[in-house]
């Protein structure tokens, strides 16, 4: 009886191990699901969000193309933030567009009025849109006001110009206690290299939080950072 249980044994041992091999040794598919799939970035990076922050930023305000329309009084864009995503946020596609495919637009007025001659130019800005909701939490109605100011154009070894834009956003449930205020400066600094300063201080859900991140380029090709961010433990 104890050799035929051992007999057994070895012969479910070898049944798993060839249906093992059987498994790694299959094709791999070429069609069908495996193949048209979106590929989808999951990744939980706080400094790297931070400095994602501040592309998704410049981006939205580079698309209402505000310089067109400078001296023509207050003028309404409508951007999609999912198209300024940069990737690294949960559910977010590699091309840095939404998995749902749902616009999530922003409202944003503003007006730049025609610069007296060797001033910077100057650009009032007012967003209505929702922030957030990004990792399955529900999406915040805000109304934000925000200054610009550029006294330098981009140019080829310092791509952002010289600007200072100043944000304070208002959850339009409570438009008097701000919910979130910073600013994102290009500037150069005492050395003379370009540098890129972003500060932003958020209260939400009775947690306040820092977000400092500082870029010193060196050119176009090399530079360095700090991001400090304090409740992250960084």
């Amino acid at each position: 009886m104890k050799t035929k249980n051992y007999q057994l044994s070895n012969v479910l041992k070898y049944a798993f191990g060839v249906a093992a091999v059987i498994l790694l040794c299959a094709a791999v598919p070429t069609s069908g699901a495996y193949t048209t799939d979106i590929t989808q970035v999951q990744v939980n990076n706080p400094a790297q969000n931070a400095v994602a922050q501040i592309n998704q930023i410049l981006c939205i305000i580079g698309q209402t193309n505000y310089s067109y329309f400078v001296g023509k009084g207050t003028t309404l864009a409508m951007v999609d933030q999912n198209g300024c995503q940069t990737g690294g946020n949960p559910g977010q596609q590699s091309n840095g567009s939404n998995v749902s495919g749902v616009p999530n637009y922003l409202n944003i007025a503003f007006n730049a009025p025609t610069p007296v001659s060797g001033q910077p130019q100057t650009a009032q800005i007012w967003i209505t849109g929702s922030l957030g909701g990004g990792d399955g939490g529900a999406a915040i109605p805000v109304y934000i006001d925000a200054t610009l100011s550029v006294s330098a154009t981009p140019t080829a070894t310092n791509p952002y110009g010289l600007f200072d834009f100043e944000f304070t956003a208002y959850p339009q449930s409570n438009p008097v206690v701000a919910m979130m205020q910073g600013y994102i400066r290009s500037e150069l600094n005492s050395s003379g290299q370009q540098q890129l300063s972003f500060f932003q201080n958020q209260s939400m859900g009775g947690e306040s939080q820092n977000n400092q991140v500082i870029l010193i380029g060196n050119g176009t090709t090399s530079g360095y950072g700090l991001v400090v961010m304090p409740e992250q433990g960084g």
